[in-house]
């Protein structure tokens, strides 16, 4: 689920996209800079707060959505990298990530092996 600051954040820069949008579409019919301005500060405050309410509504809509069993699970942080490495592994030893879909992973994980071996890290409560 995202942030309520990341809601905001792609609120903000898709109006900005739609005031332009707007701003030039009522300026070619209306003329007046004065109607323009008025007529898109208005319409982009409000869409501004549909679009807020409408993203968090639908982050609480199921349907479509594969959740993950760890989506559901109260972090109080972020997850360090090597932490990550480790819950990607076991849970692909699980069964619960596709081996194969994913070929970022694999190439994220071969990177993380090869610096942590490289800084003499610990890997997996095993020394590297």
């Amino acid at each position: 689920m995202d942030k309520n600051s990341r809601s905001i954040a792609k609120a903000i820069t898709w109006r900005i996209i739609g005031t332009i949008v707007l701003a030039s579409v009522t300026y070619l019919i209306t003329g007046s800079l004065k109607h323009m301005t008025m007529i898109t500060i208005i319409f982009e405050f409000i869409q501004l707060l549909n679009y807020y309410w409408h993203e968090r509504v639908w982050m609480k809509i199921k349907w479509g959505k594969i959740l993950h069993p760890l989506q559901q699970l109260p972090v109080s942080k972020e997850i360090a990298p090597q932490h990550m490495e480790v819950l990607r592994m076991k849970l692909e030893e699980w069964g619960y990530l596709d081996k194969n879909s994913d070929k970022k992973i694999s190439l994220k994980k071969k990177a993380i092996t090869r610096r942590r071996k490289a800084s003499g890290r610990i890997i997996l409560g095993k020394a590297s």
